[in-house]
C-alpha cells in the first residue's frame, strides 16, 4: 500500500497489512508537517536461520513496532529518535514492513535443538 505524504492527516488511520503468513495491524498519522508517526503490531511466523548451526526454522513473532517517517530529510539533532527518511514523498508500507521482517530475521536466532545446547558450540564452515 502506497500514498503520498501529502495526504496523510493528522487524525489517526488504521493500517491492515497481510504479507505471507505475516499479519501487520495498527495506525498511523501525522505529527507534524514533515512527521509521521507509524504504530504496528506484527503477529505470524517467519523464516529464521539459526545463527549457531546455521539451520532454517520458523518462528513465530509477536512484535509492536513504533516508527518515525520523514518526508525529506530530517533535520533535528536533539531527538533520539530513528527516523526513517522517504525522499520520494510516498509512503510505501509494504516495504517498511517488509524491512522491519528483515531487520528481526537477521538479528541472533537460535533454533530450539542449539538452544538446549549447554557447553560452547564452534562449527567451521
Amino acid at each position: 500500500m502506497k500514498i503520498e505524504f501529502n495526504k496523510i492527516s493528522r487524525l489517526e488511520q488504521n493500517l491492515v497489512l497481510k504479507q505471507g503468513l505475516i499479519k501487520v495491524d495498527g495506525t498511523f498519522c501525522r505529527v507534524s508537517n514533515n512527521l509521521l508517526k507509524v504504530q504496528v503490531h506484527i503477529d505470524g511466523n517467519i523464516k529464521i536461520i539459526c545463527s549457531r548451526c546455521n539451520e532454517e526454522y520458523k518462528e513465530l513473532i509477536n512484535e509492536e513496532v513504533d516508527l518515525l517517517i520523514s518526508n525529506g530529510i530530517y533535520k533535528d539533532d536533539n531527538s533520539k529518535d530513528a527516523v526513517i527518511e522517504c525522499i520520494n514523498g510516498i509512503i510505501d508500507f509494504d516495504e517498511l514492513i517488509k524491512d522491519e521482517i528483515s531487520s528481526i530475521q537477521s538479528d541472533y536466532h537460535m533454533c530450539t535443538k542449539c538452544t538446549d545446547i549447554n557447553s560452547i558450540y564452534e562449527k567451521e564452515f
